[in-house]
């Protein structure tokens, strides 16, 4: 809520795209001050350097991860730009925030709890397979809905969302669809490699799969952004084969046990849409938004329906929400 305030009270006044910053600057103090006075009474809120190796020791790993992550995600933006043009950076970049509309809703919502919640399980001794599991199994039901239906309804969104002067950027949409598939089944190896302190071997995995994903974008923009969109399908399959590696070392998760807990996923996505598109073939709608809307309606309805035939785990979170 304050972001959303800040940023629209500083834009109506005229501060322009600094709105944005100021408004994620008042974010963090808004969850700094709630924070703080929401701690528990018996807590103690004081400054101190008393473990300051060791959170720096922390920190430094964990900070210089995250920079070459954000290194590699970035990589089109540069090179794209350099070798294709802006006009195809332009295209490029709608493509991959039409995409990443999930990262910011769902994945924004879960990350900041799944780290403390896996270390919570290894700090009371319990197996950390079985709830890592069962987190996959939840987002991957989710991811792969909604960018398989994303992927199939990528043209009459992007014209509802941006407009037909976007339409160019729709292939690039598409095939990003199915990268961010890929990483919906590994998006919660990072923390669990944290949580289990392998964050030094954390850091490693980074380096050895953002330098060949820089290499090989760099070479892709030479060619077209429906090319750099494939490299990061790639990007994402070794990093899904990578993290399985360690993981299934560490706390012995096999390709099985992911299948045993990701194939309703499938079938629910495939079903969901599947049937959306049967519906819309048999109706002759020209108006794109009301299009768009059905085709929201009808898969969310299937969905609902896919996971409550088949069972699937994410249903009964649905069902306490519910009671």
């Amino acid at each position: 809520i304050s972001h959303s305030l800040i940023g629209i009270v500083l834009a109506y006044n005229g501060f322009g795209f600094e709105s944005l910053a100021w408004a994620s600057v008042g974010s963090a103090l808004t969850t700094l001050i709630v924070g703080v006075i929401n701690k528990p009474n018996e807590s103690e809120f004081r400054p101190s350097f008393k473990e300051f190796k060791r959170i720096f020791s922390f920190g430094a790993f964990s900070s210089t991860s995250s920079l070459i992550s954000e290194i590699g995600l970035n990589a089109p933006d540069l090179t794209i730009s350099h070798n294709l043009g802006f006009s195809f950076l332009g295209y490029y970049s709608r493509a991959i925030g039409l995409v990443s509309i999930f990262n910011y809703t769902v994945s924004a919502a879960i990350n900041p709890v799944i780290l403390p919640t896996f270390s919570k399980y290894l700090r009371d001794n319990q197996p950390l397979k079985a709830p890592y599991l069962t987190a996959v199994s939840y987002m991957s039901v989710i991811a792969w809905t909604f960018f398989l239906f994303l992927a199939v309804m990528a043209f009459p969104i992007t014209r509802v969302l941006y407009g037909d002067q976007w339409d160019d950027s729709i292939p690039a949409a598409q095939i990003l669809c199915f990268a961010f598939m890929f990483q919906a089944v590994f998006s919660f190896a990072e923390s669990a490699m944290i949580s289990l302190g392998m964050i030094k071997l954390n850091l490693i995995i980074q380096i050895a799969l953002q330098l060949p994903r820089l290499i090989l974008t760099i070479i892709a923009s030479l060619y077209s952004i429906e090319h750099v969109a494939l490299v990061q399908v790639a990007f994402y399959i070794f990093s899904f084969i990578t993290y399985h590696f360690c993981l299934h070392k560490r706390i012995n998760i096999t390709m099985l046990d992911l299948l045993n807990n990701t194939y309703k996923s499938i079938l629910i996505a495939i079903v969901s849409n599947g049937m959306t598109l049967i519906i819309l073939s048999y109706l002759d709608i020209e108006n794109i938004l009301l299009l768009v809307t059905l085709a929201i309606i009808s898969c969310l309805s299937f969905f609902i329906m896919a996971i409550k035939a088949t069972q699937h785990p994410v249903y009964n979170e649905l069902s306490k929400l519910r009671s």
